[in-house]
């Protein structure tokens, strides 16, 4: 619904925990810089949710990135979110159009459920 808040008591908490988690599970050995697919879709909640998550994640773990945005191309996709920021993730490593060797996807829900993973190019071994 238009205007909807989500119930959380820390904004961005749960999406900072998710991507933080992920990355230092990762055992990349630097900040991450790569591109980042997120599940921004024009709701003012989901931005905010992003930016404070973005803030909280000390800079030596995720330092900045390129953002991808599938609803601009395609408008929301609801729970199918996390699917297709695979199939992009998938998708340009087999094209060759990632501009790194991972891309890290993130997704949040309005109840401030938040999940990311990583995902690697083919051959890449952290």
């Amino acid at each position: 619904p238009e205007g909807h808040r989500p119930a959380v008591h820390r904004p961005g908490g749960a999406l900072a925990r998710a991507g933080e988690k992920t990355l230092n599970e990762s055992q990349l050995g630097s900040a991450y810089s790569d591109p980042v697919i997120v599940d921004l879709n024009g709701e003012t909640w989901r931005a905010e949710q992003l930016g404070y998550a973005v803030v909280r994640v000390p800079q030596a773990t995720w330092s900045s990135g390129s953002w991808i945005i599938p609803a601009i191309s395609t408008g929301d996709v609801g729970a199918a979110s996390a699917a297709l920021q695979l199939a992009i993730a998938i998708t340009s490593f087999a094209r060759n159009y990632a501009s790194g060797s991972s891309i890290l996807m993130c997704c949040s829900d309005e109840r401030g459920r938040a999940g990311a993973a990583l995902a690697y190019s083919e051959g890449y071994c952290a």
